[in-house]
């Protein structure tokens, strides 16, 4: 799973070491802030689907191979969160813009999120490995977390400096606040529903 990025998230020190990097301009900072604006919806709706499947896992993970209706509510869990996993990947596809301050953090977010994807995927097909009585393999499917946790990472470090270098040219922890606030508000209300 990935990383929280709700509210707390802030307790990233925005101050960081000071460095070289260029000022940037306003226009810049909320090019940046449209782009986390984005890049938080996804998050949290990761957050969310993520949330539900660990939900199902505790609920009937114990019981998926030897009770018929622990199994299929189990598996229904885990093919939306592969599912999720592919909405993601598309949701970061369709953003239009990438600023360039913060082209380096979305492209280690897209590598998470095919990362994630990839692994989900995995998990769904273990998981219909076991219920059908076959051998899943389960090391890939390890191997795979282990790959997306590491990527997610990489991706966070970026993000952090990013934002970093955005609150040494005026972005406030109360802009992270509102952001993360607005992406809360706005995966509540999403209507998502996997095909």
């Amino acid at each position: 799973m990935l990383p929280a990025l709700e509210y707390g998230y802030c307790g990233v020190e925005l101050m960081g070491i000071f460095s070289r990097e260029r000022k940037l301009s306003a226009e810049e900072i909320n090019q940046c802030m449209d782009w986390l604006d984005i890049h938080y919806r996804i998050t949290t709706f990761q957050e969310k689907e993520a949330d539900l499947y660990n939900n199902a896992l505790v609920k009937l993970g114990n019981d998926l191979t030897t009770d018929k209706l622990s199994g299929v509510g189990m598996l229904q869990a885990a093919k939306r969160l592969a599912d999720a996993s592919q909405e993601m990947v598309a949701r970061t596809n369709y953003i239009k813009f990438v600023p360039e301050p913060a082209s380096r953090a979305h492209l280690l977010w897209m590598i998470v999120f095919s990362d994630y994807m990839m692994w989900a995927t995995a998990q769904y097909a273990a998981i219909q490995a076991l219920i059908h009585g076959r051998n899943p393999i389960g090391e890939r499917v390890v191997e795979l977390f282990k790959k997306s946790e590491e990527s997610t990472k990489q991706a966070l470090k970026a993000e952090k400096k990013l934002l970093e270098h955005m609150h040494k040219n005026g972005f406030t922890v109360n802009d992270l606040h509102r952001l993360n606030a607005n992406a809360a508000e706005a995966i509540a209300q999403d209507k998502w529903l996997p095909s």
